[in-house]
């Protein structure tokens, strides 16, 4: 991306991630000094389907040929298109990508670097080589690695009982801390703390919430029930539930604007929406909460392992992730990042012995919460699970969430294409998507389901199904790093003869 100011000289911002804040405000990625720009101005979301400017509203506005676009609203940009923000004009630069090393892993990860994908699906995923499973966003495999790794952990820790040694136990959830912490980016291993699953998270927090009747807590209408429940349960408290109709399959700085109010405690939302695919702008949501001190929540069950995600400059307050799905670390596990100022406020009622202050007291009987997010570590948690989560990080971050972003991203793009040439409608919003692809069944609910079980019992092919509020079917593709394109023909060809 190239930028100028009246006659200085040009200057190139190398993207080097999917989503670009430009402002004034020094978290931004492009930091400009004009009065005439806003704190958090614009981004620019680098996608498979090309590259998109959205004005967050700005006081000023963004202009493409002098003219301003329209706020809150993805704009697509031709390579050499310019905009102006304030005093700044800027040019997307559109370069050739580099050959792919012929290695799963690469040091110094340029853009538009891809890891060797048949070699990671020989070596990590051999297991999937002789089925299509495109149901991620439901469960995703663990790599070789993990499973190994869970093997080895059962047969010599736990059938061994040596997992209850302090030592063991104190390494292995400094690793897990560690990890987890490095890849959010949060500020301290005190704001982790190990959960059961995205469920049990969610209600940990919502549970700890301080609220007066008359408060309110706001999420979009096409929520996972996860991210529902947790809030609506406060209702028996007097708290307000607003369900905000969702822009473009997911919420938006926007729509939010329309209904919180200084009674507003909480917005959640997911990262990627588990039904239209929908890629929540956390950045913007983010700053929007946080200049009304307002709790954002985030469910990143479908995206942490996807698309790199910074806690503290995308301003996330609280986490909550399973192993199961993006992750790809298996089920009954998670974790949960909780920033160090939000947990202070939040008043634990589920209580375990290890939640808090003085937990290897016993027979103290002391309530007082731990301090950081250890307070929301119930009981024992599911060590193999942890050791897991450790493994498949490790890959993750061999393979980088920015080329799993842009390749599960570009499978997402392609399946949408081909199934508009298809002649269906797509729930899926083109440009507004990470790695899901959703729209709707040509068929009745039950002749799909039908359909469905005999595409995964004759030609192993695995596809999501879910219903949309009025109960009509919808099919979802879902993907993780080791699908390919061949994946996608696959299974449209086969789709092509549900009748």
């Amino acid at each position: 991306m190239r930028y100028s100011q009246g006659d200085a000289g040009a200057k190139d911002f190398r993207v080097g991630k999917e989503d670009i804040l430009i402002g004034r405000a020094s978290e931004c990625d492009i930091h400009l000094e004009d009065q005439q720009v806003s704190r958090f101005h614009a981004s620019l979301r680098i996608a498979a389907d090309g590259i998109w400017l959205l004005d967050m509203d700005s006081k000023n506005g963004t202009l493409i040929d002098d003219k301003p676009i329209p706020p809150n609203r993805r704009i697509p940009l031709q390579a050499e298109q310019s905009f102006d923000i304030g005093s700044y004009t800027f040019t997307a630069i559109v370069h050739s990508a580099p050959a792919a090393d012929q290695t799963i892993v690469q040091p110094g990860v340029p853009r538009g670097y891809m890891y060797d994908l048949d070699a990671l699906r020989k070596v990590e995923f051999p297991q999937m080589m002789d089925r299509t499973s495109l149901d991620n966003a439901a469960a995703a495999p663990p790599p070789m690695r993990t499973i190994k790794k869970m093997k080895q952990m059962t047969e010599q820790k736990i059938g061994t009982t040596e997992w209850h040694t302090e030592k063991y136990i104190f390494d292995l959830n400094a690793a897990f801390l560690s990890s987890v912490t490095k890849l959010l980016n949060a500020k301290s291993p005190d704001e982790i703390v190990v959960v059961d699953g995205c469920s049990t998270g969610l209600n940990l927090i919502a549970q700890s919430l301080v609220t007066k009747p008359g408060d309110n807590i706001v999420f979009c209408d096409l929520e996972h029930p996860a991210n529902a429940y947790c809030w609506m349960s406060l209702q028996r408290d007097g708290v307000v539930i607003n369900q905000v109709p969702s822009v473009n399959g997911g919420l938006t700085p926007d729509a939010l604007r329309q209904v919180v109010d200084d009674r507003t405690r909480v917005v959640a939302a997911s990262a990627f929406q588990f039904f239209s695919g929908h890629r929540t702008d956390l950045a913007a949501i983010g700053k929007f909460c946080r200049e009304r001190n307002i709790i954002f929540v985030v469910d990143a069950i479908q995206a942490v392992g996807h698309m790199p995600i910074d806690v503290q400059k995308m301003k996330i307050d609280v986490l909550v992730t399973g192993g199961h799905k993006s992750i790809m670390a298996g089920p009954c596990v998670g974790f949960m990042y909780v920033r160090d100022e939000v947990c202070s406020t939040l008043q634990p009622r589920v209580i375990g012995a290890l939640s808090t202050a003085d937990w290897s007291y016993y027979l103290k009987y002391d309530i007082t919460p731990h301090a950081g997010a250890w307070r929301f570590l119930i009981g024992t948690p599911n060590m193999v699970g942890m050791a897991a989560v450790v493994e498949s990080i490790t890959l993750i971050n061999e393979l980088t969430r920015e080329a799993i972003d842009r390749h599960t991203t570009n499978l997402a793009a392609r399946t949408l294409e081909l199934a508009r040439a298809r002649g269906y409608e797509l729930t899926t919003t083109p440009g507004e998507h990470g790695s899901i692809a959703t729209f709707k069944s040509k068929l009745d609910n039950e002749k799909t389901s039908a359909y469905l079980e005999k595409l995964e019992e004759q030609e192993k092919i695995i596809v999501g199904k879910h219903l949309d509020r009025q109960g009509q079917p919808h099919l979802r593709l879902s993907f993780h790093c080791y699908n390919t394109e061949e994946d996608v023909v696959r299974t449209m060809d086969a789709l092509d003869k549900m009748k």
